[in-house]
């Protein structure tokens, strides 16, 4: 299911209930260095909505990503099933992309996971799952 930039006047109502929470989320990122602020909303499959936003450290290795932090609140609290998560971000003309760490975070604990991914500058959006995003002898080019 891999569907490109999309505007984000053809988002239905759950992907849009979804990335609500993500861009509050956002406004709560620590970004001092990078100012590249990113928030996620991670559904699991009671329909519970885990929320996550960067943290950036002056300290190499301290900080941590949106993806991460919604993936690690709801594992702490008990959650252990996903089906979704949504990622907003503002990356000039694309859309935010999870590092590899997040990927193989989320694939770890959620296999099939879909990944809606939203830039609210541009207005369009992108839904992939999750091995989409992952490097694979299928979707390598050289």
């Amino acid at each position: 299911m891999k569907e490109r930039n999309r505007s984000a006047d053809s988002m239905d109502d759950s992907i849009v209930e979804l990335i609500r929470p993500a861009r509050r989320a956002r406004r709560n990122a620590v970004t001092p260095l990078t100012h590249h602020a990113v928030g996620a909303a991670l559904e699991d499959d009671d329909g519970k909505v885990w929320i996550g936003c960067d943290i950036e450290s002056r300290y190499p290795g301290h900080g941590i990503t949106a993806e991460r932090v919604a993936l690690y609140s709801a594992l702490a609290s008990g959650a252990r099933s996903f089906r979704r998560i949504a990622v907003v971000g503002t990356v000039g003309d694309g859309l935010p992309r999870p590092c590899g760490a997040s990927l193989e975070a989320l694939i770890e604990h959620a296999p099939n996971l879909q990944i809606i991914l939203f830039n609210p500058g541009i207005s369009e959006w992108a839904s992939y799952q999750i091995r989409e995003l992952l490097p694979s002898p299928d979707n390598i080019s050289i």
